[in-house]
Protein backbone atom coordinates (compact mmCIF):
# COMPACT_ATOMS: atom_id res chain seq x y z
CA UNK A 1 0.00 0.00 0.00
CA UNK A 2 1.13 3.55 -0.72
CA UNK A 3 3.02 4.97 2.27
CA UNK A 4 1.01 8.19 2.57
CA UNK A 5 -2.27 6.32 2.17
CA UNK A 6 -1.25 3.90 4.92
CA UNK A 7 -0.31 6.78 7.22
CA UNK A 8 -3.66 8.51 6.68
CA UNK A 9 -5.56 5.30 7.41
CA UNK A 10 -3.64 4.72 10.65
CA UNK A 11 -4.03 8.38 11.66
CA UNK A 12 -7.78 8.20 11.09
CA UNK A 13 -8.16 4.96 13.01
CA UNK A 14 -6.33 6.41 16.02
CA UNK A 15 -8.03 9.83 15.95
CA UNK A 16 -11.58 8.49 15.84
CA UNK A 17 -11.11 5.43 18.09
CA UNK A 18 -11.80 2.89 15.37
CA UNK A 19 -10.12 -0.15 16.95
CA UNK A 20 -13.45 -2.09 16.85
CA UNK A 21 -13.68 -1.37 13.11
CA UNK A 22 -12.03 -2.53 9.91
CA UNK A 23 -11.55 -0.53 6.72
CA UNK A 24 -14.20 -1.83 4.35
CA UNK A 25 -13.85 0.55 1.42
CA UNK A 26 -11.83 3.57 0.46
CA UNK A 27 -11.37 5.86 -2.52
CA UNK A 28 -9.56 9.06 -3.40
CA UNK A 29 -11.41 11.79 -5.27
CA UNK A 30 -10.73 15.39 -6.11
CA UNK A 31 -12.76 18.56 -6.15
CA UNK A 32 -12.35 22.25 -6.79
CA UNK A 33 -12.84 24.69 -3.96
CA UNK A 34 -14.53 28.07 -4.41
CA UNK A 35 -11.08 29.65 -4.80
CA UNK A 36 -10.43 27.19 -7.65
CA UNK A 37 -7.91 25.13 -5.70
CA UNK A 38 -7.75 21.41 -6.46
CA UNK A 39 -7.88 19.28 -3.33
CA UNK A 40 -7.61 15.52 -3.04
CA UNK A 41 -9.83 13.79 -0.52
CA UNK A 42 -9.51 10.29 0.90
CA UNK A 43 -12.90 8.82 1.73
CA UNK A 44 -12.92 5.82 4.06
CA UNK A 45 -15.81 3.60 5.08
CA UNK A 46 -15.02 1.79 8.30
CA UNK A 47 -17.29 -1.15 9.14
CA UNK A 48 -17.90 -2.39 12.70
CA UNK A 49 -16.08 -5.68 13.34
CA UNK A 50 -19.43 -7.26 14.19
CA UNK A 51 -20.19 -7.02 10.46
CA UNK A 52 -17.15 -8.94 9.27
CA UNK A 53 -16.90 -9.60 5.53
CA UNK A 54 -19.68 -7.16 4.66
CA UNK A 55 -20.28 -7.43 0.90
CA UNK A 56 -23.40 -5.33 0.23
CA UNK A 57 -22.25 -2.58 -2.14
CA UNK A 58 -25.59 -0.74 -2.02
CA UNK A 59 -25.66 0.14 1.66
CA UNK A 60 -23.51 0.26 4.77
CA UNK A 61 -24.23 -1.45 8.10
CA UNK A 62 -25.40 0.47 11.14
CA UNK A 63 -22.52 2.20 12.87
CA UNK A 64 -20.36 2.48 9.76
CA UNK A 65 -17.96 5.43 10.01
CA UNK A 66 -17.68 7.37 6.74
CA UNK A 67 -14.74 9.73 7.06
CA UNK A 68 -13.23 12.27 4.64
CA UNK A 69 -9.71 13.62 5.09
CA UNK A 70 -7.67 15.99 2.93
CA UNK A 71 -5.02 13.77 1.33
CA UNK A 72 -2.28 16.40 1.67
CA UNK A 73 -3.12 18.62 4.65
CA UNK A 74 -4.50 15.77 6.84
CA UNK A 75 -7.50 17.96 7.74
CA UNK A 76 -10.63 16.01 8.58
CA UNK A 77 -13.54 17.29 6.51
CA UNK A 78 -16.31 15.04 7.81
CA UNK A 79 -16.97 12.01 9.99
CA UNK A 80 -20.43 10.48 9.92
CA UNK A 81 -21.56 7.37 11.79
CA UNK A 82 -24.43 5.66 9.97
CA UNK A 83 -27.82 5.95 11.72
CA UNK A 84 -26.19 7.88 14.56
CA UNK A 85 -24.68 4.70 16.00
CA UNK A 86 -21.03 4.49 17.04
CA UNK A 87 -18.89 1.61 18.30
CA UNK A 88 -15.78 3.77 18.65
CA UNK A 89 -13.48 3.19 21.64
CA UNK A 90 -11.47 6.10 23.04
CA UNK A 91 -12.94 8.22 20.27
CA UNK A 92 -14.39 11.72 20.43
CA UNK A 93 -16.56 12.04 23.55
CA UNK A 94 -18.11 15.06 25.25
CA UNK A 95 -18.48 13.75 28.85
CA UNK A 96 -20.73 16.55 30.10
CA UNK A 97 -22.59 16.92 26.80
CA UNK A 98 -22.24 20.68 27.07
CA UNK A 99 -21.82 23.07 24.18
CA UNK A 100 -18.59 24.55 25.61
CA UNK A 101 -16.91 21.13 25.30
CA UNK A 102 -18.04 20.82 21.73
CA UNK A 103 -16.89 24.33 20.88
CA UNK A 104 -13.43 23.67 22.30
CA UNK A 105 -13.13 20.47 20.27
CA UNK A 106 -14.32 22.23 17.09
CA UNK A 107 -11.69 24.92 17.57
CA UNK A 108 -9.06 22.20 18.01
CA UNK A 109 -10.05 20.04 15.04
CA UNK A 110 -10.47 22.97 12.62
CA UNK A 111 -7.83 25.39 13.86
CA UNK A 112 -10.38 28.19 13.76
CA UNK A 113 -11.41 30.60 16.46
CA UNK A 114 -15.03 29.86 17.27
CA UNK A 115 -15.74 33.58 17.68
CA UNK A 116 -15.48 33.73 13.88
CA UNK A 117 -18.57 31.52 13.72
CA UNK A 118 -22.11 32.37 14.76
CA UNK A 119 -24.24 29.69 16.41
CA UNK A 120 -27.29 29.42 14.15
CA UNK A 121 -28.95 26.31 15.51
CA UNK A 122 -28.69 24.44 18.78
CA UNK A 123 -30.44 21.33 20.03
CA UNK A 124 -29.79 19.03 22.96
CA UNK A 125 -27.24 17.04 20.97
CA UNK A 126 -26.53 19.22 17.94
CA UNK A 127 -24.71 22.47 17.10
CA UNK A 128 -24.58 24.31 13.78
CA UNK A 129 -22.33 27.32 13.13
CA UNK A 130 -21.90 29.69 10.19
CA UNK A 131 -18.85 31.84 9.69
CA UNK A 132 -19.34 35.60 9.99
CA UNK A 133 -17.14 38.68 9.98
CA UNK A 134 -18.17 41.26 12.57
CA UNK A 135 -21.67 39.79 12.50
CA UNK A 136 -21.88 39.87 8.69
CA UNK A 137 -22.42 36.52 6.89
CA UNK A 138 -20.17 35.32 4.10
CA UNK A 139 -20.89 33.65 0.77
CA UNK A 140 -20.54 30.85 -0.06
CA UNK A 141 -21.69 29.68 3.34
CA UNK A 142 -18.87 28.38 5.51
CA UNK A 143 -20.22 26.17 8.27
CA UNK A 144 -19.45 23.65 10.99
CA UNK A 145 -21.87 21.14 12.45
CA UNK A 146 -21.51 18.42 15.03
CA UNK A 147 -23.85 15.89 16.62
CA UNK A 148 -23.49 13.44 19.50
CA UNK A 149 -25.48 10.64 21.13
CA UNK A 150 -26.98 10.31 24.62
CA UNK A 151 -23.62 9.20 26.01
CA UNK A 152 -21.91 12.25 24.55
CA UNK A 153 -20.13 10.24 21.84
CA UNK A 154 -19.67 12.08 18.56
CA UNK A 155 -21.84 10.69 15.77
CA UNK A 156 -21.46 13.35 13.07
CA UNK A 157 -19.04 16.13 12.16
CA UNK A 158 -18.95 18.22 8.98
CA UNK A 159 -17.11 21.33 7.92
CA UNK A 160 -17.83 22.99 4.60
CA UNK A 161 -15.94 25.77 2.81
CA UNK A 162 -13.61 26.21 5.77
CA UNK A 163 -10.43 25.87 3.71
CA UNK A 164 -9.87 29.45 2.60
CA UNK A 165 -7.85 30.66 5.56
CA UNK A 166 -5.47 32.49 3.20
CA UNK A 167 -8.27 34.52 1.63
CA UNK A 168 -8.26 38.20 2.46
CA UNK A 169 -11.34 39.79 3.97
CA UNK A 170 -11.61 43.49 3.21
CA UNK A 171 -13.30 45.01 6.24
CA UNK A 172 -15.01 48.32 5.57
CA UNK A 173 -18.04 50.30 6.65
CA UNK A 174 -21.26 49.26 4.94
CA UNK A 175 -22.48 52.38 3.15
CA UNK A 176 -25.22 51.27 0.75
CA UNK A 177 -28.85 52.33 1.11
CA UNK A 178 -32.08 51.26 -0.57
CA UNK A 179 -32.82 54.78 -1.78
CA UNK A 180 -29.62 55.13 -3.81
CA UNK A 181 -30.19 51.74 -5.46
CA UNK A 182 -33.66 52.49 -6.86
CA UNK A 183 -32.54 52.48 -10.51
CA UNK A 184 -30.71 49.21 -10.04
CA UNK A 185 -33.78 47.67 -8.41
CA UNK A 186 -35.93 48.86 -11.31
CA UNK A 187 -33.57 47.02 -13.69
CA UNK A 188 -33.92 43.85 -11.61
CA UNK A 189 -37.73 43.65 -12.00
CA UNK A 190 -38.44 40.39 -13.81
CA UNK A 191 -41.55 38.70 -15.15
CA UNK A 192 -41.87 35.07 -14.18
CA UNK A 193 -44.10 32.24 -13.04
CA UNK A 194 -45.33 31.78 -9.48
CA UNK A 195 -46.44 28.11 -9.13
CA UNK A 196 -49.48 27.35 -6.97
CA UNK A 197 -51.26 24.12 -6.06
CA UNK A 198 -54.00 24.56 -8.65
CA UNK A 199 -52.43 26.73 -11.32
CA UNK A 200 -49.59 29.14 -11.94
CA UNK A 201 -49.55 32.91 -11.87
CA UNK A 202 -47.60 35.33 -13.98
CA UNK A 203 -45.88 37.68 -11.56
CA UNK A 204 -43.36 40.47 -11.28
CA UNK A 205 -40.54 40.14 -8.80
CA UNK A 206 -37.20 41.73 -8.05
CA UNK A 207 -34.37 39.30 -8.73
CA UNK A 208 -32.02 39.11 -5.78
CA UNK A 209 -28.72 40.77 -6.56
CA UNK A 210 -25.51 41.57 -4.71
CA UNK A 211 -24.18 45.11 -5.08
CA UNK A 212 -20.57 45.79 -4.18
CA UNK A 213 -20.13 48.33 -1.45
CA UNK A 214 -18.22 50.58 -3.85
CA UNK A 215 -21.33 50.59 -6.10
CA UNK A 216 -19.15 49.75 -9.13
CA UNK A 217 -20.55 46.33 -9.98
CA UNK A 218 -23.22 43.76 -9.18
CA UNK A 219 -23.21 39.99 -8.74
CA UNK A 220 -26.24 37.69 -9.22
CA UNK A 221 -27.50 36.40 -5.88
CA UNK A 222 -27.29 32.77 -7.02
CA UNK A 223 -23.67 33.38 -7.86
CA UNK A 224 -22.05 30.86 -10.17
CA UNK A 225 -18.45 30.37 -9.09
CA UNK A 226 -17.87 28.37 -12.28
CA UNK A 227 -18.43 31.61 -14.20
CA UNK A 228 -14.71 32.30 -13.97
CA UNK A 229 -14.01 29.10 -15.92
CA UNK A 230 -16.71 29.55 -18.54
CA UNK A 231 -15.97 30.41 -22.15
CA UNK A 232 -18.41 33.05 -23.37
CA UNK A 233 -19.59 32.13 -26.88
CA UNK A 234 -22.83 33.96 -27.78
CA UNK A 235 -23.25 32.20 -31.13
CA UNK A 236 -26.60 31.64 -32.84
CA UNK A 237 -26.96 28.11 -34.22
CA UNK A 238 -28.42 27.82 -37.72
CA UNK A 239 -28.94 24.91 -40.08
CA UNK A 240 -30.70 24.11 -43.34
CA UNK A 241 -31.89 20.53 -43.00
CA UNK A 242 -33.35 18.66 -40.07
CA UNK A 243 -32.21 15.19 -39.02
CA UNK A 244 -34.01 12.05 -37.95
CA UNK A 245 -34.16 11.93 -34.17
CA UNK A 246 -31.82 9.09 -33.21
CA UNK A 247 -30.65 10.70 -29.98
CA UNK A 248 -30.53 8.43 -26.94
CA UNK A 249 -29.71 9.71 -23.49
CA UNK A 250 -26.55 8.16 -22.05
CA UNK A 251 -25.35 8.01 -18.48
CA UNK A 252 -22.79 10.61 -17.55
CA UNK A 253 -19.53 8.95 -16.48
CA UNK A 254 -18.40 9.54 -12.92
CA UNK A 255 -14.66 9.99 -13.17
CA UNK A 256 -14.06 11.68 -9.85
CA UNK A 257 -12.12 8.74 -8.36
CA UNK A 258 -8.36 8.99 -8.83
CA UNK A 259 -5.30 6.87 -8.06
CA UNK A 260 -2.81 7.41 -5.26
CA UNK A 261 -0.24 8.24 -7.95
CA UNK A 262 -2.41 11.08 -9.24
CA UNK A 263 -3.01 12.36 -5.72
CA UNK A 264 0.67 12.22 -4.78
CA UNK A 265 1.57 14.07 -7.99
CA UNK A 266 -1.16 16.67 -7.33
CA UNK A 267 -2.34 16.24 -10.90
CA UNK A 268 -4.30 19.33 -12.04
CA UNK A 269 -8.07 19.03 -11.98
CA UNK A 270 -9.34 18.38 -15.54
CA UNK A 271 -12.10 20.95 -15.08
CA UNK A 272 -9.45 23.68 -14.94
CA UNK A 273 -7.94 22.82 -18.33
CA UNK A 274 -8.46 25.53 -20.98
CA UNK A 275 -10.82 24.96 -23.90
CA UNK A 276 -9.20 25.81 -27.22
CA UNK A 277 -10.80 27.31 -30.33
CA UNK A 278 -10.80 23.98 -32.20
CA UNK A 279 -12.44 22.27 -29.24
CA UNK A 280 -15.17 24.91 -29.13
CA UNK A 281 -15.79 24.47 -32.87
CA UNK A 282 -16.09 20.70 -32.39
CA UNK A 283 -18.60 21.26 -29.57
CA UNK A 284 -20.67 23.63 -31.72
CA UNK A 285 -20.78 21.06 -34.51
CA UNK A 286 -22.14 18.40 -32.14
CA UNK A 287 -24.61 20.88 -30.61
CA UNK A 288 -25.93 21.76 -34.07
CA UNK A 289 -26.45 18.09 -34.88
CA UNK A 290 -28.35 17.64 -31.61
CA UNK A 291 -30.62 20.63 -32.29
CA UNK A 292 -31.35 19.38 -35.81
CA UNK A 293 -32.77 16.22 -34.22
CA UNK A 294 -34.55 17.55 -31.12
CA UNK A 295 -35.61 21.02 -32.34
CA UNK A 296 -35.69 20.58 -36.16
CA UNK A 297 -37.79 23.70 -36.86
CA UNK A 298 -35.86 26.06 -34.58
CA UNK A 299 -32.92 27.06 -36.77
CA UNK A 300 -31.69 30.49 -35.69
CA UNK A 301 -33.69 30.37 -32.46
CA UNK A 302 -31.00 29.03 -30.12
CA UNK A 303 -27.91 30.86 -28.87
CA UNK A 304 -24.93 29.06 -27.32
CA UNK A 305 -24.01 31.29 -24.39
CA UNK A 306 -21.27 29.38 -22.55
CA UNK A 307 -19.05 26.30 -22.92
CA UNK A 308 -17.12 25.04 -19.91
CA UNK A 309 -15.83 21.96 -18.13
CA UNK A 310 -17.72 20.62 -15.15
CA UNK A 311 -17.61 17.26 -13.37
CA UNK A 312 -15.22 15.87 -15.97
CA UNK A 313 -17.58 16.61 -18.88
CA UNK A 314 -18.11 19.55 -21.22
CA UNK A 315 -21.21 21.63 -20.54
CA UNK A 316 -22.87 23.81 -23.15
CA UNK A 317 -25.52 26.36 -22.13
CA UNK A 318 -28.08 27.60 -24.66
CA UNK A 319 -30.87 30.17 -24.49
CA UNK A 320 -33.88 30.45 -26.76
CA UNK A 321 -34.41 33.68 -28.69
CA UNK A 322 -37.98 34.63 -27.85
CA UNK A 323 -40.28 37.56 -27.25
CA UNK A 324 -42.36 35.46 -24.88
CA UNK A 325 -42.52 36.18 -21.17
CA UNK A 326 -40.42 33.12 -20.42
CA UNK A 327 -37.85 31.71 -22.79
CA UNK A 328 -36.51 28.20 -22.82
CA UNK A 329 -32.98 27.16 -21.85
CA UNK A 330 -30.90 24.06 -22.49
CA UNK A 331 -27.90 22.49 -20.81
CA UNK A 332 -26.11 19.92 -22.97
CA UNK A 333 -23.56 17.57 -21.42
CA UNK A 334 -20.85 16.38 -23.81
CA UNK A 335 -18.17 13.72 -23.55
CA UNK A 336 -14.95 15.63 -22.86
CA UNK A 337 -13.01 13.58 -25.43
CA UNK A 338 -15.38 12.75 -28.30
CA UNK A 339 -17.63 15.81 -27.77
CA UNK A 340 -20.67 13.54 -28.24
CA UNK A 341 -23.83 14.87 -26.58
CA UNK A 342 -24.52 12.42 -23.75
CA UNK A 343 -27.49 14.00 -22.06
CA UNK A 344 -29.36 17.25 -21.69
CA UNK A 345 -31.68 19.21 -19.43
CA UNK A 346 -34.42 21.51 -20.73
CA UNK A 347 -35.89 24.24 -18.58
CA UNK A 348 -39.23 23.80 -20.35
CA UNK A 349 -39.35 20.20 -19.12
CA UNK A 350 -39.16 21.49 -15.56
CA UNK A 351 -42.12 23.78 -16.15
CA UNK A 352 -44.22 21.18 -17.93
CA UNK A 353 -43.46 17.95 -16.12
CA UNK A 354 -42.53 18.90 -12.59
CA UNK A 355 -44.44 22.13 -12.02
CA UNK A 356 -47.32 21.27 -14.40
CA UNK A 357 -46.99 24.64 -16.10
CA UNK A 358 -48.34 24.34 -19.64
CA UNK A 359 -49.81 27.80 -20.19
CA UNK A 360 -46.95 29.93 -18.96
CA UNK A 361 -47.03 32.15 -22.03
CA UNK A 362 -50.83 32.28 -22.33
CA UNK A 363 -51.36 34.62 -19.37
CA UNK A 364 -52.33 38.20 -20.09
CA UNK A 365 -50.20 40.97 -18.62
CA UNK A 366 -52.44 43.80 -17.42
CA UNK A 367 -50.09 45.42 -14.90
CA UNK A 368 -47.12 47.33 -16.29
CA UNK A 369 -43.58 46.85 -15.06
CA UNK A 370 -43.59 50.43 -13.77
CA UNK A 371 -46.79 49.90 -11.77
CA UNK A 372 -45.43 46.69 -10.30
CA UNK A 373 -42.17 48.34 -9.29
CA UNK A 374 -43.96 51.07 -7.34
CA UNK A 375 -45.38 48.36 -5.06
CA UNK A 376 -42.36 46.07 -5.06
CA UNK A 377 -39.93 48.73 -3.87
CA UNK A 378 -41.95 49.15 -0.65
CA UNK A 379 -40.91 45.63 0.32
CA UNK A 380 -37.20 45.70 -0.55
CA UNK A 381 -34.59 44.96 2.10
CA UNK A 382 -30.84 45.50 1.93
CA UNK A 383 -28.46 43.46 4.08
CA UNK A 384 -24.64 43.34 4.14
CA UNK A 385 -22.77 40.18 3.11
CA UNK A 386 -19.15 39.31 2.32
CA UNK A 387 -18.85 37.53 -1.05
CA UNK A 388 -15.77 35.63 -2.16
CA UNK A 389 -14.25 36.82 -5.44
CA UNK A 390 -12.12 34.05 -7.01
CA UNK A 391 -10.43 36.51 -9.36
CA UNK A 392 -9.36 38.83 -6.54
CA UNK A 393 -8.91 35.97 -4.04
CA UNK A 394 -10.62 37.97 -1.34
CA UNK A 395 -14.00 38.56 0.25
CA UNK A 396 -15.62 41.81 -0.80
CA UNK A 397 -18.40 43.58 1.06
CA UNK A 398 -21.71 43.65 -0.80
CA UNK A 399 -25.32 44.54 -0.18
CA UNK A 400 -27.89 41.80 -0.74
CA UNK A 401 -30.94 43.39 -2.37
CA UNK A 402 -34.01 41.21 -1.91
CA UNK A 403 -37.77 41.64 -2.00
CA UNK A 404 -40.29 39.76 0.14
CA UNK A 405 -43.25 39.90 -2.29
CA UNK A 406 -44.34 39.33 -5.89
CA UNK A 407 -46.97 41.25 -7.86
CA UNK A 408 -49.58 39.36 -9.91
CA UNK A 409 -49.21 40.66 -13.48
CA UNK A 410 -52.92 40.14 -14.23
CA UNK A 411 -54.58 41.78 -11.22
CA UNK A 412 -51.86 43.51 -9.18
CA UNK A 413 -52.34 41.30 -6.12
CA UNK A 414 -49.40 41.28 -3.69
CA UNK A 415 -48.16 37.73 -3.05
CA UNK A 416 -45.86 36.69 -0.21
CA UNK A 417 -42.63 35.23 -1.61
CA UNK A 418 -42.42 32.82 1.33
CA UNK A 419 -45.47 30.97 -0.01
CA UNK A 420 -43.69 29.83 -3.19
CA UNK A 421 -40.93 30.75 -5.58
CA UNK A 422 -40.61 32.49 -8.93
CA UNK A 423 -39.27 30.97 -12.14
CA UNK A 424 -37.97 33.13 -14.97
Amino acid sequence: MDKRLSELIDYTKETWGLAPYYLGRHQIYRKLTVDLQNIYILNMEWFPSTYANWTNEEENPEGTASIDIDFHSKEFLSAIFVEGKTYAENGIVFPNKESIEVQQWLAYITGYKLEEFALKRQESNYLYYEREVNGIPISPISYLEVEWDEQGRLTSFTKENVNDENAIIIEETFSLSVLELEELMREQVKLGVFPTEDDSRLVYGIGEVLVRNDKKSTIPFYFDYDLYRKNKVNQTIVWTDSKKDTFTRKSIPDNKEVTTEQANAKEPHPDTLPIGKEEIEHCLKEVTSFLQMKFPHDSGKWVVTYIYRDRFSLHVELEEKSERYLHNKLLLILDHQTKEVLNYMEKGDLWRNILKIDNWNAKEVKISKTEAFQELKKHVALTPIFVYSPLEKKYVLCGNVHCSVYIDAENGQVLDSEDAFMIY
